[in-house]
């Protein structure tokens, strides 16, 4: 490639769809709860909050979660390869596309990826 910046930009575009299907792989095979099921989850924490701190509260002390999950295996991993390629597919098709459709240059909406697609 004698174009550095399109092999610069190319190398952007491939890291950050890489990086994106991986950290969205590891999240799903280590069941992280979503931001929205952490948001939703914030009514309640900020009521027990409200609760323990009305003055009626033991002497405070660190409370350690149990947990019965272990990590799950690498991404090259027989079980987890699935969910990296689904993962893999939606990264690349998202930076393709211009909003919820593939990009070809006449959408109305503007390009999602600025190093996969120009103007």
């Amino acid at each position: 490639m004698k174009s550095t910046t399109f092999s610069g930009a190319l190398s952007r575009l491939r890291s950050t769809i890489q990086r994106q299907s991986q950290s969205k792989s590891r999240a799903q095979a280590n069941s992280v709860p979503t931001k929205a099921s952490l948001i939703q989850a914030m009514r309640s924490d900020i009521k027990l909050i409200d609760k323990l701190s009305s003055g009626n509260v033991s002497e405070p002390r660190r409370i350690t979660i149990p947990t019965q999950n272990e990590l799950a295996p690498p991404l090259d991993d027989p079980n987890i390869a699935p969910i990296f390629d689904k993962n893999l597919a939606e990264s690349i098709l998202s930076a393709g596309s211009a909003g919820d459709e593939i990009y070809n240059g006449f959408n109305e909406v503007g390009h999602n990826n600025t190093d996969w697609t120009s103007d």
